[in-house]
């Protein structure tokens, strides 16, 4: 092509330099102009020729530049999709690894459980810091008469309510989950119509109950999420009245937003294995400062509580302070 191009050079040189001896009145040679004429058009049918050889070029590379653009965006998918795999064994392999390590050892943390007791605790705190302040003004302008110790008092009441609720409906949980799955591991049965096929019920050995019972709390605490409207639910219906008797709920939004947190950690607390355990001092006893700080005044002894501590479970390290009055 390079060679056709100065074939076409030359020829074009010679048609402007006719044009020119024209242009300047000078007279041109009847074959010489008839010979520049041919020239010409010769020339007119190489840029042609020439064109459509690029437009075939450039439409091939425009070809070949989408096909390695649509390469590129399949290898950026294939990317994407290879990346989420490996994202999600990464989180399959940690829960398993996590799982593994604080399987009977509650004082190792599972970095990767969202409701891990580190971030239960976080949480519980900031419902103390928050919404309890505003449960606690909501509750000063519906029971005008009633001084501030008593209205700390219904509050602590309903912690201790949500608390027995929720430890109670997660022992039923597992005990009854264990029992149906142990029954149907062991005693499988086909129903047809009206009629229910059973075979001869086997035994469970001790580690195979243990191993059951393994699975399922972590079956449980893994999926405790789907159980808290149901937990709340139970709580409203059948506590919640006897806990704050005279108060119109649907006249307290804030105590309304308060309670449903407030059940929310502690259902998640209970779900934990061991559950994690609330604190609470009596009043007229020594204040253990390493456990409780002070509301509004300090002292040797306990006034009464505000809000209790934490620990990881039964008789294990202690995860929050609690608040008590002292005097």
């Amino acid at each position: 092509m390079a060679k056709q191009t100065t074939v076409t050079t030359q020829k074009f040189d010679e048609v402007a330099e006719v044009l020119k001896e024209i242009s300047n009145g000078r007279d041109v040679e009847p074959g010489k102009a008839k010979k520049a004429i041919e020239k010409y058009n010769n020339m007119t049918g190489d840029l042609a020729f020439y064109k459509k050889e690029f437009e075939e070029k450039d439409a091939k590379s425009n070809k070949v530049r989408r096909k390695r653009q649509d390469e590129l965006e399949k290898l950026n998918e294939e990317k994407t999709a290879l990346k989420k795999k490996v994202n999600e064994l990464e989180q399959r392999l940690s829960s398993v690894l996590g799982q593994k390590i604080t399987a009977d050892n509650p004082d190792i943390a599972d970095l990767s459980d969202p409701h891990r007791p580190t971030k239960l605790v976080e949480k519980f705190r900031s419902l103390y810091d928050d919404e309890w302040t505003n449960a606690y003004e909501e509750l000063d302008k519906l029971c005008s008469n009633k001084k501030e110790d008593k209205i700390i008092s219904v509050l602590v009441d309903l912690i201790k309510a949500v608390d027995n609720i929720c430890g109670a409906i997660s022992v039923q949980q597992i005990g009854l989950t264990l029992a149906v799955i142990k029954d149907d591991l062991t005693n499988p049965k086909l129903s047809k119509g009206k009629d229910t096929y059973s075979g001869d019920k086997t035994e469970m050995n001790k580690t195979q109950e243990n191993k059951l019972t393994e699975m399922v709390k972590n079956l449980r605490k893994e999926l405790a999420e789907l159980s808290v409207s149901p937990v709340c639910k139970i709580f409203y219906d059948y506590k919640l009245k006897h806990t704050l008797k005279g108060l119109k709920m649907d006249e307290a939004p804030k105590m309304n937003e308060y309670v449903r947190r407030l059940i929310h950690i502690i259902w998640m607390m209970k779900s934990q294995d061991p559950p994690m355990v609330l604190v609470w001092p009596d009043a007229g006893k020594p204040v253990n400062k390493d456990r409780f700080t002070f509301y509004t005044k300090s002292g040797d002894v306990v006034a009464f509580v505000v809000w209790p501590s934490v620990l990881l479970h039964k008789d294990g390290p202690q995860m929050s302070k609690g608040v008590v009055q002292g005097k």
